[in-house]
């Protein structure tokens, strides 16, 4: 059996169980590369997530891994309201105030 333990695998394996579990992975590489999210946060909310797994008895699992990983990629692309809100505000507040017709733009 795999574990998140001893996940070194053969150069023939496919790496993964299950499809869901490449389409993971393949999220968290994309988030990454695109700069959406930072390999250090990354690191540490895998880290965090797979810890929460394991202490809340789940077994040390490549089933688990990818769980936690989704985990994980749902806690680092999380809205942040307070963000949200000054966003949506300050758009409100550039469309109020653009005259008719002339584009809308967001300051900086």
């Amino acid at each position: 059996m795999k574990t998140a333990a001893n996940m070194a695998l053969p150069v023939d394996s496919p790496g993964f169980d299950e499809p869901w579990q490449a389409q993971v992975h393949g999220m968290s590489r994309i988030l990454i590369e695109a700069g959406k999210i930072e390999p250090q946060a990354w690191g540490q909310a895998l880290g965090g997530a797979i810890r929460k797994r394991l202490d809340s008895g789940a077994p040390d699992t490549t089933e688990t891994y990818y769980i936690a990983m989704t985990d994980a990629i749902e806690a680092v692309v999380a809205v942040d309201e307070a963000r949200l809100t000054n966003f949506i505000e300050a758009w409100r507040h550039a469309y109020e105030t653009t005259p008719h017709g002339a584009p809308v733009a967001l300051k900086d």
